[in-house]
């Protein structure tokens, strides 16, 4: 199913136009030795120099690509915020489990920040989002910034974000056959990217799990409703919070797992205006509390 679902994704995001006056162009980053992908860079066409920066990490349970509205997304960012937005086609499974995906997110990570003269972004306002699986992927970056010897990124935001390799929630019991996500694509997604793993492994591929470093970077978390990865989601906030960290937590109601995918409906412009508040907030080096 993964195999045959990459071409046709592929396809309908040729077919996705970027929207006027944002320029996408496409780059190839080196994320190991003979390991290249291609990673896209959306900016607004009439802004020049330094500009804030949003790596954003796409969803899709570590093995689908980016869909449409994740570019549709990356030109609003880009426009509104008027900054770039660097968008990795990381290595995804059955082929590449972890830590492919989280190797790649690291090192697209390090080439912004070594290559920030020539790409026109400000390094002290870097932030780090992903959706879904790409949260996970954000927030273990993010976690893991230190003993990588990275900047700190100024912001990470976790939209209805994996976090909890152990899938112990009520809500995961709760919800086992919901739409687009539920309990059990979970514990299938996780019983692929862990193959083969020893503890260790698991412990840094789980943001529940992780060893958190000395300086949480600001943080920005919305959750689903009717969603198998509700609970974990505020579980991570609550952990965020209890290690010090300066937490946003968005509770939406009413929804489900992927809401990002309706960009029509007035919860997802909601939170897509919340989300551009808080990163402006953020990119000046101000408190995101509301």
């Amino acid at each position: 199913m993964l195999r045959i679902a990459k071409p046709v994704q592929e396809m309908m995001m040729k077919m996705t136009p970027v929207q006027p006056g944002i320029r996408c162009s496409e780059h190839t980053v080196q994320t190991e030795p003979g390991v290249q992908i291609r990673t896209e860079v959306y900016e607004p066409q009439e802004k020049e120099g330094e500009l804030p920066c949003i790596l954003y990490l796409h969803g899709g349970g570590f093995g689908y690509k980016a869909a449409p509205y994740h570019r549709q997304l990356a030109c609003i960012y880009a426009e509104r915020l008027a900054c770039r937005v660097v968008m990795p086609d990381y290595r995804l499974l059955p082929e590449h489990p972890f830590p492919a995906a989280l190797r790649d997110a690291t090192a697209v990570y390090r080439w912004i920040n070594e290559n920030a003269g020539e790409l026109g972004i400000d390094t002290e306002a870097v932030a780090v989002a992903g959706d879904s699986a790409g949260g996970a992927l954000a927030a273990c970056l993010c976690n893991l910034y230190e003993q990588e010897h990275l900047q700190r990124p100024c912001l990470q935001m976790l939209f209805y974000p994996v976090t909890d390799a152990d899938m112990n929630t009520p809500s995961m019991k709760r919800y086992p056959d919901t739409p687009l996500w539920n309990s059990v694509n979970d514990a299938k997604m996780w019983e692929m990217y862990l193959q083969g793993t020893s503890g260790n492994d698991r412990r840094i591929a789980s943001p529940m799990q992780n060893v958190l470093p000395s300086v949480i970077p600001q943080t920005y978390i919305e959750v689903a409703e009717i969603d198998c990865l509700h609970d974990e989601g505020v579980a991570y906030a609550e952990k965020l919070r209890t290690a010090g960290a300066q937490v946003l937590l968005t509770e939406t109601k009413g929804t489900i797992h992927g809401y990002d995918n309706a960009m029509d409906s007035s919860i997802t412009k909601d939170c897509v205006e919340k989300r551009i508040q808080v990163l402006y907030k953020s990119f000046r080096n101000t408190e995101i509390r509301s």
